[in-house]
């Protein structure tokens, strides 16, 4: 997947959790002593391509900031909400004594979930429409299923219901931050933001292909790439294509490093 695909805002995030010592993925880095001294490279990109969207996104641009923090806290809920059902669902269906019964509980999540685990990679748009069919998707059959499980959290249903919500607010909510990335500031010029863009695929790329030789776990690796794994993904399912960029496939990259064009999770 190309990291072109990443909206700012993707990348934003991406690099920010690298910089941030406190994250997961800073408290890994910050042991692979390899991997340290090229955070300079991705903090001078992470803060030109914040510098370039203060001016492209203005005047909206506090609102845009405080939006991106809100979808990325309801993404985290939303996600753990839906791997916590499936999980819970596996389970039931494992310690079944019987076949109809652990059939009942797979098809119950099949029914939740039709994308299984990987509904946590859709795009926020996506996962809010995801989870608004779900009462079609449900028969009576399920549903007397869900009112059989009962947690410390609640029963299942509630837990459901819990997790619509969650996913309905993550929809409203980057409905507007998309809204708002779209009105751009008077006399800003498209460049610098690509420029900036190009510049953190740079440094990005560059930072990636290390990780291989700092010598970590398969659980450290997968900790550090976690939020470019995801952003990657959602850029996927948008479909792709950037505009407007570097020529040449810088860093193997190829192509523009525009913001794309395809719509949806930004």
């Amino acid at each position: 997947m190309a990291l072109i695909d990443l909206t700012t805002p993707e990348m934003v995030d991406v690099s920010g959790a690298w910089l941030d010592a406190g994250s997961p993925e800073g408290k890994v880095i910050s042991r692979a002593k390899g991997l340290v001294p090229l955070l300079m490279f991705v903090r001078e990109a992470h803060e030109g391509l914040l510098a370039s969207q203060v001016v492209a996104e203005s005047p909206h641009a506090a609102r845009i900031k405080e939006l991106t923090q809100t979808n990325t806290e309801l993404d985290r809920d939303h996600d753990r909400h839906v791997r916590g059902s499936i999980l819970l669902l596996e389970a039931l269906a494992l310690l079944a004594k019987s076949d109809k019964r652990r059939a009942a509980y797979r098809a119950t999540s099949l029914a939740l979930f039709p994308d299984g685990a990987s509904t946590t990679q859709l795009s926020y748009s996506a996962e809010a429409g995801n989870a608004a069919m779900v009462d079609e998707r449900l028969s009576d059959a399920h549903k007397k299923t869900m009112a059989t499980i009962t947690t410390p959290e609640g029963s299942l249903p509630e837990i459901v219901g819990r997790w619509k919500k969650v996913a309905r607010a993550l929809g409203e909510s980057d409905k507007e931050r998309t809204r708002l990335m779209e009105v751009k500031a008077d006399g800003t010029t498209k460049s610098d933001g690509i420029q900036a863009r190009n510049a953190w695929i740079r440094a990005v790329d560059v930072f990636r292909r290390a990780i291989p030789m700092a010598k970590l776990s398969p659980e450290d690796v997968t900790t550090i790439l976690a939020t470019l794994t995801k952003s990657e993904e959602r850029g996927k399912n948008r479909g792709g294509g950037g505009g407007g960029g570097e020529e040449g496939g810088e860093s193997g990259e190829g192509g523009e490093g525009g913001e794309p064009t395809g719509g949806g999770e930004g």
